[in-house]
């Protein structure tokens, strides 16, 4: 990717293409801090960036578990759009989902986690059902 950046010198097209492939891929090493890194390519001038490029860094934020910076990126992909975006539109509101999703099970998993630190440095873990079955008793 370095090579096909550094001879596409100032072609847009070439560094937006790469973008969109990096996008696509699956399972590739670094996929999101890569594609961060291209967005930092002189052809989204000076930090500003269109709605497409915004709503990929999004992504790429969301992989990387940077839920705020991702929700201000697809934010910001919304702002930009025009009113006949339709599509991109729809696509930027199902991104803000993941990451809002993403976020709620990442908060709610180091929660949980973190209860479970702290029952087990107490002393106080869950209530064990000794007879195994849960049998009522009557």
């Amino acid at each position: 990717m370095e090579a096909v950046v550094a001879r596409a010198g100032d072609e847009d097209k070439v560094v937006h293409a790469l973008l969109h492939g990096l996008w696509l891929g699956e399972n590739l090493p670094r996929q999101a801090s890569l594609m961060l890194d291209l967005l930092e390519n002189a052809s989204f001038a000076e930090g500003l960036l269109g709605p497409e490029a915004l709503f990929r860094k999004a992504g790429a934020l969301r992989r990387l578990r940077q839920y705020e910076p991702a929700l201000a990126a697809v934010q910001g992909a919304i702002d930009c759009l025009d009113p006949g975006e339709v599509v991109v539109h729809a696509d930027c509101v199902r991104e803000r989902s993941l990451i809002l999703a993403e976020r709620s099970l990442h908060a709610a998993a180091g929660a949980g986690a973190a209860a479970a630190a702290s029952a087990s440095a107490t002393g106080q873990g869950a209530p064990v059902d000794e007879g195994g079955e849960g049998r009522r008793r009557g």
